[in-house]
C-alpha cells in the first residue's frame, strides 16, 4: 500500500517571499510510517538539511528508501546562476557533501547518480539562463542529481 504525506518535507522549507513563511515542525507522521519518500526540486530550500534527513530517517520504515532529485547543486555551475534569481535562501551542496551528510545520519547504500537530459537542444539559444546553446548542452550533459539511500 502506498501511503502519502501531504506535507512531504515542507516543515523544513523556508520561503522569504511575501508572505514570509517558515516551518519548524516535523513531519506529522508516526515513526516508521513510510516505505519510500520522494523529494523533487525542493531539498536545497531546507536551511537545515541534516534535520530534514533526520526526520526522513524517523518516518521511514526499516529498509525504507528515500529519493531526492535536484538540479541545483554545486557540481553543476550552470544551476548556481539561479540562486540570485530565485530570491529565496538556497542551500546547495556538492554531490560529495550530500553523500557525507546522508552517511552521517546512518543511512545505508547511499548513492548519487547524475541524470543527464538527452532532450534535443536547439542550435541557437536566446533564453536568460545560458549565454548560448553550448552552455545549455553542457548543463544538460551534467544533469540532475539523484540521491538515494536506505534506512537500516
Amino acid at each position: 500500500m502506498l501511503e502519502r504525506s501531504f506535507v512531504d518535507l515542507l516543515p523544513f522549507a523556508q520561503v522569504d517571499r511575501p508572505p514570509r513563511v517558515a516551518f519548524q515542525a516535523g513531519i506529522p507522521s508516526a515513526d516508521d510510517s513510510f516505505d519510500k519518500a520522494l523529494s523533487i526540486e525542493s531539498f536545497y530550500y531546507y536551511p537545515d538539511q541534516g534535520a530534514a534527513l533526520n526526520e526522513l530517517r524517523r518516518v521511514l520504515k526499516p529498509g525504507g528508501r528515500f529519493f531526492i532529485l535536484i538540479n541545483l547543486y554545486k557540481d553543476n555551475p550552470y544551476s548556481l546562476r539561479w540562486v540570485q534569481a530565485l530570491q529565496v535562501p538556497v542551500h546547495a551542496l556538492s554531490e560529495a557533501e550530500y553523500l557525507q551528510l546522508i552517511r552521517e545520519r546512518r543511512f545505508k547504500q547511499a548513492e548519487a547518480r547524475r541524470i543527464p537530459d538527452d532532450s534535443p537542444t536547439p542550435e541557437t539559444y536566446s533564453g536568460k539562463w545560458f549565454s548560448n546553446a553550448a552552455e545549455l548542452r553542457e548543463f544538460k550533459r551534467i544533469g540532475a542529481l539523484l540521491l538515494t539511500a536506505r534506512k537500516s
